[in-house]
C-alpha cells in the first residue's frame, strides 16, 4: 500500500506536535543543588523544525525524502530576551565535514 504525501507529512507533523507539546517533569532535587535537572532532553535532533529536514512541496519532494539529515544538537547558551529566554543552538549536519588543506 503506498502512502500519499499528504499523509506521509500528516503523520510527521503529528510526531512532531506531540514531541513539542510533552511537558518536561524535574527529576528529583539534590540538596544544595543549584541546577535541576529534568526527564527528558530540552532539545534534540528531532525538535528541528520540519520545513529543515524535509522539502514540503509534493512537485520537488515527490516521496518526502529527507533533505537535510540532523546528527546532534548541542546547547551552547541560553540567553534572557523581551522576558522570554532562547536558546542559541548548534546544529550539525549528519554529513561528515571535509576539510580541504591549501600549501
Amino acid at each position: 500500500m503506498k502512502t500519499s504525501f499528504s499523509n506521509t507529512i500528516r503523520i510527521l507533523q503529528k510526531r512532531h506536535e506531540l514531541l513539542l507539546s510533552q511537558r518536561n517533569i524535574p527529576l528529583e532535587e539534590v540538596p544544595g543543588g543549584i541546577v535541576i535537572r529534568y526527564k527528558n532532553p530540552v532539545v534534540t535532533a528531532k525538535h528541528i523544525p520540519l520545513e529543515w529536514h524535509y522539502d514540503l512541496n509534493p512537485t520537488t519532494n515527490p516521496h518526502c525524502l529527507e533533505r537535510i539529515g540532523v546528527n546532534a544538537c548541542m546547547n551552547a547558551g541560553a540567553i534572557k530576551w523581551k522576558d522570554k529566554y532562547l536558546l542559541m543552538v548548534r546544529v550539525e549536519g549528519g554529513r561528515p565535514q571535509i576539510v580541504l588543506c591549501h600549501r
